[in-house]
């Protein structure tokens, strides 16, 4: 089950993070957050655990669409996709708003038929 995992630490740049449920036993939740750290939270805190909205878990290329809009959600939803197993993806939408993730190496997505695949087309007709 996905998760969003809080410590509440009540700093200004402190926000949820996603995370899975590794197990529940005896009172007490363990978490793998996407970080990698493992989490062990009382199972009856329910504001260090919240379940994550299915759109978060998997990613969406419009965040418009996403179940947990929040600043949390936002970066969660932009790794995921920067993370992407079958190909990094670096645009997402937001609205009308395409916002871009910079990779720090060069890629052979800027060939000619993919610009001219995007040439002339309305946001949002073409994936991100």
């Amino acid at each position: 089950e996905h998760v969003w995992y809080d410590e509440q630490k009540g700093g200004e740049f402190d926000l949820p993070v996603g995370g899975t449920v590794k197990s529940a036993d005896s009172g007490q939740v363990v978490i793998m957050t996407v970080d990698g750290d493992e989490k062990w939270v009382k199972a009856d805190d329910d504001k260090a655990i919240r379940v994550m909205h299915p759109t978060s878990a998997t990613g969406v290329e419009d965040m418009i669409k996403l179940g947990d809009l929040h600043e949390g959600g936002v970066l969660h939803n932009l790794l995921i996709r920067y993370r992407d197993p079958t190909g990094c993806k670096l645009y997402t939408y937001t609205g009308t708003i395409l916002i871009a993730i910079n990779p720090y190496q060069l890629l052979d997505i800027y060939d000619q038929s993919n610009i001219e695949r995007y040439k002339n087309q309305k946001i949002g007709e073409l994936p991100p």
